[in-house]
């Protein structure tokens, strides 16, 4: 009954989400009808053209420099519909849960149940990270489209992660934080809006038994206009307001762009374009958006917030982002006391993130790390009297090692997407940022030369194993958050496209935590079909991944080529393996050792990102599209 119930309530979404009144009255197309008119979408949306742009021209319309997410907006389009439905996310992972609990998946019975396989030593995507309180071993993370993770001793090698109750495995787990009030209590905000939007959440959980099990309480509704939902929340922050002595939750909201093109009549929809702002909750379960004159553009729209961090004397600071949806003018800053009446800063004059990070010795010492729009470049500055007046433009680290160094850009054209900054809670002259690589300073606040940063990593180098060689060893690029431990701030962690990585000392030595952490996102994988088994897969900025031989359970898998795995073959006669990068590049992979030993080809000019190809096994021919 039950599943009855929430199939018609699917089929009652899909109805409900459709944005024009030709689409309403609309019959039902035979399957010939369906495909002129998805091929009709694919050849004139507009994402046919970005998703060809050079990278280049993508990081000046501020896109990820790859088109993936275009790609896969357009693959993945419902071709009635001529958009995806990701609103409908919930209600069917709510029917696959029921699903796998009664022993089946869909379209097959009770005896071949889906198993994980792997790998578990790779991570992923990582945007939310936190010691647990009170705990300098125990850690929570967040992956993108991975749910959310603990490790119970982040110091040991062995630690596994498991995956936590009650957050869906499939959600962007993006912001973490704790009650300072009650430690058992806990909130975390999903969705990821940076990459063009493409993963999505559902609003905020939160747990009343330190983490062990979560329930959503806020903007889990899916309303038929896509505009009301609460899609994409960039940071969430527990406050303990000074005037009450009592915690309030804030978080903050933004959308994204989705393009209609049904029937030669397009049409943009905005996903949660109603829902952007700050929200603010008393009582730990109702949130309000806060509608304040000061949070309010010249046309009445409400910034979009970006991050939070709370002073010395508890003051409670914002910073904001540029909105893609009007668009709305990002690079603010913003305080409050009160958590009501909310005090413009500054207008940077940037147009772009705001990550802002507070001293928490002095109340006076703020440091920001910004997106300059305009230019793709990032900006670090720094004050002295909480940006009153004092505005010191900071000295950019600079790039070295085996990646070119791009002048005053240690985020690489990719300041919208990897910005990471932190103080050392005990030493505010510590503070570390990240862009590709992690940088440090130990005189923040007394020194401004790009001297006075350290280059702590250095992403091209072959990477370290669990306990291997530190600094500049190869951790993982495009760096997204980090966490100090409480009481012991020389244990810090970092979250980057590679997963968790820990250092025990200040940085000077960075090693790997990813044992169990399995987030990593899967582009395609092969398998092989006799003798021993094999499992290739293409993953995102994570290599062509081989679990050779696979165990019956999850298993660990070994990097055969780097970068983007995409499209992945093995040859059914056992004779060889295919990889492939971006666009038109594959590999030869030898069969009986693993190893890739040519390229097949090497053209990054033409195809898709991650682009069509099939094998024929039995002329031992491969098929690329080209176009």
């Amino acid at each position: 009954m039950k599943k009855n119930l929430l199939f018609r309530l699917s089929l009652l979404l899909v109805c409900n989400i459709v944005l024009s009144q030709v689409e309403k009255n609309e019959k039902k197309l035979s399957t010939e009808e369906l495909r002129e008119k998805y091929s009709y979408f694919l050849r004139n949306h507009p994402f046919a053209k970005t998703k060809v742009t050079p990278k280049k021209e993508r990081k000046a319309m501020e896109l990820p420099p790859n088109a993936f997410y275009e790609q896969e907006w357009l693959y993945t389009a419902d071709p009635a519909l001529g958009r995806p439905t990701p609103e409908i996310a919930l209600q069917l992972q709510m029917q696959l849960e029921q699903l796998e609990q009664s022993g089946r998946v869909p379209g097959d019975g009770m005896d071949n149940q889906w198993v994980e396989r792997g790998p578990n030593n790779v991570g992923g995507r990582t945007r939310a990270l936190m010691f647990a309180p009170g705990s300098t071993t125990k850690v929570f993370a967040g992956g993108v489209s991975g749910g959310l993770w603990v490790n119970n001793d982040i110091t040991s090698t062995g630690s596994v992660w498991q995956q936590v109750n009650g957050v869906p495995a499939n959600l962007a787990v993006s912001c973490i934080t704790v009650d300072p009030n009650d430690s058992n209590i806990m909130y975390l905000g999903t969705g990821e809006v940076y990459t063009w939007g493409a993963v999505n959440g559902n609003g905020v959980y939160k747990s009343i038994d330190g983490g062990q099990n979560w329930r959503n309480i806020f903007g889990a509704a899916v309303n038929s206009n896509v505009r009301d939902n609460i899609t994409y929340i960039q940071d969430i922050i527990a406050w303990n307001n000074p005037a009450t002595n009592q915690t309030e939750v804030f978080f903050g909201a933004d959308a994204m762009a989705y393009y209609d093109a049904v029937s030669g009549n397009p049409a943009w929809a905005w996903l949660g374009l109603n829902t952007i702002g700050l929200y603010r909750s008393t009582d730990g379960l109702n949130f309000t958006k806060l509608n304040n004159a000061s949070l309010l553009d010249g046309s009445g729209r409400n910034y979009a917030p970006n991050s939070f961090d709370i002073g010395a004397d508890g003051k409670l600071w914002m910073g904001t982002k540029r909105s893609y949806t009007y668009p709305i003018t990002g690079g603010m800053l913003f305080s409050s006391t009160n958590g009501t009446s909310w005090n413009f800063v500054r207008d940077f004059g940037t147009n772009g993130r705001v990550e802002v990070a507070c001293s928490k010795s002095n109340a006076n010492k703020v440091y920001v790390l910004l997106q300059n729009y305009s230019t793709g470049l990032p900006v670090i500055r720094r004050s002295t009297d909480g940006f009153a007046s004092n505005n010191v433009n900071v000295a950019l680290p600079v790039s070295t090692g085996n990646q070119p160094p791009a002048a005053n850009d240690f985020c690489r054209g990719q300041a919208f997407y990897d910005l990471m900054i932190g103080i050392n809670p005990t030493n505010d002259e510590e503070v570390y940022v990240g862009g590709i690589e992690i940088f440090k300073t130990s005189s923040a606040f007394s020194s401004n030369t790009s001297g006075m940063w350290t280059q702590l990593t250095d992403w091209t180098v072959n990477p370290a194993s669990s306990g291997g060689t530190p600094t500049l060893d190869g951790v993982h690029s495009d760096q997204h958050c980090i966490a100090f431990a409480p009481g012991q701030s020389s244990r810090v962690l970092f979250g980057n496209d590679g997963g968790i990585y820990y250092s025990n000392n200040s940085g000077t030595n960075i090693y790997v935590r990813n044992n169990g952490y399995n987030i990593t996102q899967f582009y395609k994988a092969g398998i092989n079909q006799t003798g021993t088994v094999k499992l290739l897969g293409g993953l995102q900025d994570n290599g062509s991944q081989l679990i050779s031989p696979a165990p019956a359970g999850i298993g660990s898998a070994s990097r055969v080529t780097g970068g983007d795995g995409c499209w992945e073959f093995i040859d059914k006669q056992n004779q060889f393996m295919v990889t492939s990068y971006v666009y038109n590049v594959y590999y030869f992979v030898n069969y009986s050792t693993n190893t890739a030993t040519a390229y097949i080809a090497n053209n990054q000019s033409d195809g898709d990102f991650v682009n069509q190809c099939g094998l024929d096994s039995n002329a031992n021919i491969l098929y690329a599209n080209g176009s």
